[in-house]
């Protein structure tokens, strides 16, 4: 019976999810393979977990051509405008990160140095925005200083019970997957041609039932 209510429930729901990579930028150093990594996620998602490519929203984001802080924002709300109670939303950023005081930032193409506050996108401001509605939010982050509002550092979590969390009717709430903590840094791999922690996350995906 349980089953069957999950089962029903994965026939119910739909996932949507927003992936960005940036590699290059005006005023930081490269993130070489980030859009190698929103590649290889997309993948993952579309062809093994039951997202429709249509829901799947990928930047690759280049210079000139990036996303302001408020354009990656107006797109995560334009997602909950268009999905329902119940309904999953995972956001993926590949790509360069700072922390400033006790605040984590992910740096856009576009970002300025001196004026960093304004022109990155804080953390704090993808958490806000992703928790307005009843939705049920995954977080992942490839970035330097990714780890700000992790709160455990649980390494053993059930997959049953992660399972049930999303698929209960109603389900809200966010899990973050963060590849370092608030001031470590996030590394890639040249010869995989991705980010380490995203090679290890759709490895771990694509080897699960």
């Amino acid at each position: 019976t349980t089953n069957s209510t999950y089962a029903n429930r994965q026939n119910d729901m739909k996932r949507y999810a927003i992936l960005i990579g940036a590699e290059k930028y005006e005023e930081f150093d490269e993130t070489p393979f980030c859009h190698g990594d929103v590649d290889a996620l997309f993948n993952v998602l579309t062809k093994k977990c039951d997202y429709a490519e249509q829901d799947v929203l990928v930047f690759k984001l280049t210079v000139p051509n990036g996303l302001s802080p408020r354009d990656i924002l107006d797109k995560i709300e334009n997602l909950l405008d268009k999905s329902a109670d119940g309904d999953s939303i995972l956001f993926f950023y590949a790509g360069h990160g700072e922390s400033i005081g006790d605040d984590s930032y992910l740096i856009l193409p576009n970002t300025k140095g001196i004026n960093k506050e304004t022109t990155a996108l804080p953390l704090r401001d993808v958490t806000h925005f992703l928790s307005k509605n009843k939705r049920f939010n995954i977080r992942v982050f490839d970035t330097c200083h990714s780890g700000q509002d992790v709160r455990s550092t649980k390494s053993n979590v059930n997959a049953d019970e992660f399972t049930r969390n999303i698929l209960e009717n109603g389900a809200q709430g966010s899990i973050t997957f963060a590849s370092c903590n608030l001031h470590e840094k996030s590394y890639y791999d040249a010869e995989l041609r991705q980010g380490v922690f995203t090679h290890a996350f759709v490895k771990a995906i694509e080897d699960t039932d």
